[in-house]
């Protein structure tokens, strides 16, 4: 004979029991696939870092190779020129945009204006204005330290100076952002 038991305990500890049982299951399963995430993941990185020594150690046959052979192909050096114009550039929008992000709204600008010295390696931006509020140097200095403090133009522009100031109520101003002619970007 079987055995029934019809109280309701008993159904809901079973209940229960199956709840714990799934949700078990899911954590296992969620933690299996992240270990199977983490393996993955240490695997491509040892396979990388094994990719970049091997290239690592081939750079320096592959210079002595093409110091010794020239050109390996018709258009190489023309790639080269391309590569070290590519360098050497100055991208104008960021630094542009640091301009509009620092500026506040106690400073004006009059002018602004970005061109290449030298060779080409050399770059100056200018960036002329005013502060008509009161402690206009205050801000004006605020104004400088922001730039100099900002990525998009310490990359190619690290050195940011302060012109001239002129005028007693109306502060006028005048920074200079440059890269020498014989540094690299």
């Amino acid at each position: 004979m079987y055995r029934i038991n019809l109280y309701p305990e008993y159904h809901l500890a079973r209940r229960d029991q199956r709840r714990r049982a799934r949700q078990t299951a899911v954590v296992t399963a969620l933690l299996g696939v992240e270990l199977l995430l983490v393996g993955a993941l240490v695997l491509s990185d040892a396979t990388l870092r094994q990719r970049i020594g091997a290239v690592s150690a081939e750079l320096p046959g592959l210079q002595v190779s093409l110091a010794q052979n020239g050109d390996p192909c018709p258009g190489f050096s023309t790639a080269q020129r391309l590569a070290e114009l590519l360098e050497s550039r100055v991208v104008w929008a960021p630094k542009l945009a640091a301009l509009a992000d620092r500026g506040g709204r106690r400073l004006e600008f009059t002018s602004v204006s970005g061109r290449l010295e030298g060779n080409g390696r050399g770059a100056l931006l200018t960036i002329a204005g005013a502060c008509k509020d009161d402690g206009g140097l205050t801000e004006v200095r605020r104004f400088v330290a922001a730039l100099r403090s900002d990525a998009r133009v310490g990359q190619d522009l690290p050195e940011v100076a302060l012109g001239n100031l002129e005028g007693e109520r109306e502060t006028e101003f005048e920074v200079r952002c440059r890269r020498r002619g014989g540094e690299q970007p």
